[in-house]
């Protein structure tokens, strides 16, 4: 009982050993023996269960066991139902007592209803775990050269009954002395010696055995939660085959599948059977040295005294070690399997033991090795790892010193946290299990975590640049989800510094996934994280990153962009500073970047510049204000911007979700809500675009880092021309583009927005959707603005008309007692009329005003009311100086609508009309307050390092969001180990191309062939003749250009708008397939003027060009094995290169040819 009480909630042992006590009775009972009886007398299982409570553990050594089990389970079935009753009648109880604060429902189970009503646990005597050693029809076995307790054996010492049992079985126990068992040199825990080598290649192989024979569920609570649980079923293991060959059958709860046949216990057989071998030498040269020398020394004269000397430390201790085999032929064998029997739906058998050969320092490299290799087959072989239990083994192996082991662990840590980087936690803990220090020894020796293991691979410079790339994805995985604790360490440990130097040297600058995962990990590193952001300001690291935006690789481009929009969103300080910084970083992001050729970095762009627009969106306003007042463009009203949808449709996952026909999610997915931007419906059947097959998610064929990754919205095939609200659009960003281009010196703001109309206007349609929410969050401040404004104006005029009524009827005695009765009711109307205008839209340029700043004069009331105005809904200004209330309200101004007569348009704040005299003080302090200068809308969240913070005004929710950073983390996922660890030499190794640029078997077969009928008619044509038509095709009219196929019997033609595919035969032609040369793009409706056709021999591609310099990259969708069409024709990219470039003749190459034909030709 105390032992009980003292274990608490942990599992108690019950072991039974019944030899030469009756068997179990048919009633329940177990027989004891009470001492103070001296005799055996019954003891009820019921009874049992009362004392030994749960969690327990129950072995049953004794004949006839299995009944045990069975009334054990029977009678928890009655305590179980005996507290279901008792449950019930509380609950009675407490209805009928009317006693409040506890609540249950019929949702909870019984068992919450318990712990809310307060009353006992339910009894869980079924979960309790029984090993008994025989059937209720067997008894225990009885052989004299067996110990009687057989059971109990195996359980307790499993090597030394292992080794028994093998010496009766093979019939060699006569060749060992009878005290064999106690003559093995070693300890159990030290795998240095024979036994503890024993011990330990017994665990593998049980271990292994479980695991492949095992349930999943059962293998991780039997043998990965509980050391001592899972070392007892260990030994159940040896137990059942040794017990089955004595004529017993085990039983256990709960019940576990045979074990006794698995074959690997003849590996066992086989070691025990060299350990007994090398055990014999050892004996057989201890006893023959020891009866030599003492028949020598006894006939010697000069040691007569032969008895006193000690000849057992002449031969040694005794425990020599001849290690084993079976580890090394075990890894060996784990290699084939990698080799040729790589199979997803099962897991290899010796996973398990290779997870032991971890504990060796002889062979742990070798097993890391094999390790990462599985690791590296994907995401199955990570899951697979961690049930077996990976984990504990990796992270105590980050301990270690050696070098040779740094780079196979970095890349195992970085297969995990691809796969869970929930785990990151972990390494931010102190290395090694050891209790807690004392303060003073703390305090001498700074705290190691484990994380620093990944900074010093990372800080080491003998370290190849190419095996850096998993140590920098490790570590910017440590941010994942704004991790605060990664964030807060290795800012201090200067990581900022550490990624800006590696950046700068030369040897990083060609291994571009180091340069992508650096950028990554910066760019989390400073989110939302005010110190790490300084300290990149401080060291000028956004500089550093700024030159990153000239890399050849799109995807170390998008990383830059990415880690600068990260800088850019955390504005935890709105100070001229910051301000300054992110109008620099953000005016080059659109200077290197709006006329990227890769369309995912120009989607990071916008998805940067949107925190930009955010943080000063009323200065946009005021820009597109001017822009309006000057272009003579009218903006719609009724546009809010809760209408903007944030179902924004990125790049990297359309490429992760797509199907097997390319289709993107907004294809295949009919439940999406349309945005409002869209303005009509897309058929089913039409034509989609996505990005250049050329990605990080197959390394095995395609290039990670070689070409930009782009991805377009679906296209309609029977295109019917844009909607209205894209054409009014496209018009306002023109005009709008055309003026500001125009000019010979722009503003920083102005640059910016002259890149927002440009991406709002590009090419690919996903981009320009984008952009076009940014745009459209601008015109709706701006024309909330304008209505403000506009109500200002009339407030200001109410004003002036007020004073200037006071001032006539103070001049006008008679009339005095009217006009005091007059001001009576003015009073009442002002506060009517300010509480209608407190119900409309309020529009804040700047900081809040104050009660100080109101428009009311110094003798109106507190709440600032203000007089009526024009504007009010039953305002009217007779002429005799009267009020009356009947006019309608002034409603804002709105495309397409007159504007009233008694209505002032206020087109900038600056421009307030001027005021009567007596409201020259209250305008005057309306027009300072839209004169000051605009605030960033995000407030402060802390007091940061160059001033004082403002107060916070809450997260702002982002517009648009992006998986790019999960999209690059897929190559983890995938195998990759090759790639990283390959044979080449730093300086000669750039990123292995890993595209679809080699000729498929077909291609290579059709050119021969097609060069073979081209010599054989060239040397026809000598002799016959060139007078016959061989084909003749029709192709549809009015063609601008036309290309022909290399491999396939097909014709481009283009008249500007569709392009057509036809197939051409000797006989017959036939149209094969036609779409948009836009992609159904309304923002885009250029010419096509050039057609040339790429990749011939491989994945063949259109390349398509236009007189206003837009390049697109169509796949026609050709099975790569076949002249066959696969599906509908895919946009591969678009951008628009050329979009500065003059239209010049191109001398020396003919009127015709322009600049831009002439690069295409070129």
């Amino acid at each position: 009982m105390s032992m009980r009480r003292n274990a608490k909630d942990e599992r108690v042992l019950f072991h039974y050993n019944g030899h030469g006590v009756p068997r179990p009775t048919q009633n329940g009972e177990i027989w004891v023996f009470n001492k103070n009886f001296t005799q055996y007398i019954p003891l009820s299982l019921y009874d049992l269960q009362l004392c030994m409570e749960f969690p327990s553990i129950y072995v049953w050594d004794c004949s006839s066991a299995e009944t045990i089990v069975n009334w054990f389970m029977r009678f928890a079935k009655d305590h179980e139902d005996d507290w279901h009753k008792k449950l019930l009648a509380h609950q009675e109880a407490v209805a009928s007592t009317s006693i409040s604060g506890a609540r249950i429902n019929s949702h909870m189970t019984a068992d919450q209803q318990a712990e809310s009503l307060k009353f006992q646990r339910r009894p869980k005597f079924r979960e309790c775990i029984h090993l008994a050693a025989c059937r209720e029809d067997e008894r225990l076995p009885t052989n004299a050269d067996l110990p009687a307790d057989l059971f109990t054996s195996c359980l307790t010492t499993p090597i030394h009954t292992s080794i028994l049992w093998y010496l009766i079985k093979s019939g060699r126990k006569n060749q060992f002395p009878p005290n064999l068992l106690e003559e093995i040199p070693g300890q159990l825990n030290d795998r240095r010696t024979i036994l503890g080598e024993l011990n330990w290649i017994f665990t593998a192989i049980t271990d292994t055995i479980a695991w492949n024979a095992l349930p999943r569920d059962d293998f991780q609570r039997l043998f990965r939660q509980d050391l001592l649980l899972a070392s007892l079923f260990r030994s159940f293991l040896l137990a059942e085959r040794v017990m089955g060959a004595n004529g017993c059958n085990v039983v256990s709860s709960p019940c576990l599948p045979s074990t006794a046949d698995h074959p690997l216990w003849d590996s066992w057989d086989y070691t025990l059977d060299l350990t007994l071998n090398h055990i014999h030498n050892l004996l057989t040269s201890k006893l023959n040295f020891q009866v030599v020398g003492r028949d020598l020394l006894s006939k010697s004269s000069v040691c007569s005294l032969n008895t006193l000397i000690d000849l057992s430390g002449i031969i040694g201790d005794g425990q020599e070690v001849q290690h084993n085999w079976f580890f090394i032929e075990q890894l060996k064998a784990f290699e084939v399997w990698l080799e040729y029997g790589v199979n997803k739906q099962s897991s290899p058998e010796q996973l398990p033991i290779v997870l032991q050969v971890l504990l060796s320092q002889a062979h742990r490299q070798r097993a890391l090795e094999l390790l990462a290799r599985f690791l590296d087959l994907g995401q199955w072989a990570v899951g697979y790892s961690l049930s077996v239990g990976i984990f504990p083994y990796v992270l105590k192996l980050l301990q270690s010193t050696s070098r040779e082991l740094r780079s196979w662990l970095a890349f195992i840590w970085a297969k995990i946290l691809a796969v869970d980087p929930s785990v990151q936690s972990e390494l931010f803990k102190e290395n090694g299990d050891e209790p807690a220090r004392l303060e003073s020894t703390a305090r001498s020796k700074p705290v190691q975590l484990r994380y620093h293991f990944f900074v010093t691979i990372l800080n080491d410079p003998d370290t190849l640049p190419r095996q850096k790339i998993v140590v920098a994805f490790v570590l910017a995985t440590l941010f994942h989800n704004n991790y605060r604790i990664a964030q807060e360490n290795l800012t201090k440990k200067g990581y900022v510094n550490l990624c800006t130097e590696l950046l700068s040297e030369n040897q990083a600058k060609d291994c571009r996934l180091l340069k992508l995962w650096i950028l990554i990990g910066l760019g989390r590193l400073w989110a939302d994280y005010d110190p790490a952001r300084w300290q990149a300001v401080r060291l000028v690291a956004y500089a550093k990153v700024l030159k990153e935006l000239d890399d050849n690789a799109p995807e170390v481009r998008a990383a830059a962009v990415y880690a600068l929009g990260c800088l850019v969103k955390n504005r935890s300080e709105t100070n001229e500073h910051a301000s300054t910084i992110d109008q620099e970083i953000c005016d080059d992001l659109c200077n290197k970047c709006t006329k990227d050729g890769s369309v995912l970095v120009r989607e990071e762009l916008l998805i940067a510049l949107q925190w930009y627009i955010i943080d000063f969106e009323q200065r946009f306003a005021k820009l597109l204000w001017d822009l309006t007042e000057t272009l003579g463009i009218e903006l719609v009203a009724d546009v809010h911007e809760d209408q903007f949808e944030h179902n924004v449709i990125d790049v990297a996952a359309t490429l992760g979700n797509s199907d097997s026909n390319g289709r993107s999610p907004l294809q295949t997915s009919g439940g999406r809500k349309s945005s409002m931007y869209r303005g009509r419906q897309r058929t089913s059947d039409s034509v989609m675009g996505i990005e250049e097959v050329v990605t990080m998610t197959d390394p095995m064929d395609r290039n990670p880092l070689s070409s930009s990754i782009s991805q377009v919205l679906p296209v309609v095939s029977t295109y019917s021309g844009p909607c209205e609200s894209d054409i009014t659009f496209r018009e306002r960003a023109n005009k709008q583009l055309a003026y500001l281009e125009s000019k010979n010196f722009k503003e920083p703001l102005e640059r910016t927005w002259v890149a927002l109309l440009r991406l709002a206007l590009d090419p690919v349609e996903k981009v320009a959707r984008m952009a076009q929410k940014l745009v459209r969050r601008v015109e709706v401040v701006a024309v909330e603005l304008q209505s403000s404004a506009s109500a200002l104006n009339e407030k200001i005029e109410s004003v002036s008309s007020l004073a200037n009524i006071a001032k006539a009827d103070s001049s006008h005695t008679p009339g005095e007692t009217f006009c005091g009765a007059n001001e009576v009711d003015h009073a009442s109307k002002v506060e009517k009329i300010d509480d209608c205008d407190r119900g409309g839209v309020r529009f804040m340029i700047g900081s809040p005003v104050t009660a100080g700043m109101s428009l009311m004069s110094p003798e109106g009331n507190a709440q600032g009311h203000s007089g009526p105005s024009p504007a009010d809904p039953d305002f009217t200004q007779p002429s005799n100086g009267g009020f009356n209330y009947s006019s309608s309200t002034a409603k804002p101004f709105t495309g397409g609508q007159q504007r009233p007569t008694n209505q002032r348009k206020l087109s900038m704040p600056s421009h307030f009309p001027a005021t009567p005299r007596g409201s020259e003080s209250r305008s005057s302090q309306l027009t300072d307050l839209l004169k000051q200068s605009f605030t960033p809308k995000r407030g402060t969240t802390a007091r940061g390092e160059f001033s004082k913070g403002t107060p916070a005004a809450g997260s702002t929710e982002p517009m648009l969001s992006s998986e790019f950073v999960p999209w690059c983390s897929r190559i983890f996922v995938q195998p990759i180990l090759d790639l990283i660890y390959c044979k080449e030499e730093v300086e000669d190794f750039t990123d292995r191309a890993l595209t679809l640029v080699n000729p498929t078997d077909w291609a290579i077969f059709v050119e021969q062939g097609q060069r073979q009928q081209a010599h054989s008619e060239f040397e026809l044509f000598r002799a016959v003749p060139c007078d016959s038509q061989l084909v003749a095709a029709r192709i549809p009219s009015s063609p601008t250009a036309i290309s022909l196929s290399m491999l396939r019997k097909c014709i481009y033609t283009t008249d500007g708008d569709q392009i057509y595919i036809t197939r051409y035969e000797r006989t017959h032609n036939n149209l094969a397939r036609k779409f948009s040369c836009t992609g159904g793009n309304p923002f885009n409706l250029d010419k096509t003027s050039s057609i040339i056709v790429i990749n011939e021999v491989s994945r063949e591609m259109l390349l398509c060009g236009s007189s206003a310099g837009i390049v697109r990259i169509w796949d026609p969708s050709f099975n790569i094995h076949s002249h066959e069409i696969e599906g509908l024709p895919q946009l591969v990219t678009a951008s628009n290169p050329l979009c500065d470039q003059s239209r010049l003749s191109v001398p020396n190459q003919g009127s015709h040819l322009t600049l831009y034909e002439s690069v295409f030709l070129s």
